[in-house]
């Protein structure tokens, strides 16, 4: 459902059914990786129609996660403007452990971050 709203608030395609692409660039501190830039995307054929990008860690000894992530559509121009206006209103939160994350919305990000 959370996906299908944000399709059609970025203009996408409805037919995307499911994250079918990843990549992180990371790096170690200690026991927690630090995930510098985090793209998960939804292909439409040869197309990326739906992302989630961010950041956030991950604790190698407890297997918790505290991501933080930003939806952009697949039109590049239409989805940067809309995704600026959604990023100033909130963020995807994805907390706890790796095996049964929490996931949920954190509204006004740039105000909760101060």
């Amino acid at each position: 459902l959370a996906v299908g709203l944000q399709q059609l608030l970025h203009l996408s395609s409805p037919l995307i059914k499911a994250i079918d692409y990843a990549d992180v660039q990371f790096h170690i501190d200690g026991d927690r990786a630090v995930l510098d830039d985090i793209v998960l995307e939804a292909s439409s054929g040869d197309v990326a129609a739906f992302s989630l990008l961010g950041a956030g860690t991950f604790d190698w000894k407890t297997l918790d996660v505290d991501l933080r992530l930003r939806p952009r559509g697949g039109w590049l121009v239409i989805s940067d403007i809309i995704g600026f206006m959604q990023d100033q209103l909130y963020e995807i939160s994805v907390t706890g452990s790796l095996l049964d994350p929490d996931v949920g919305l954190v509204g006004l990000p740039g105000l909760t971050d101060r």
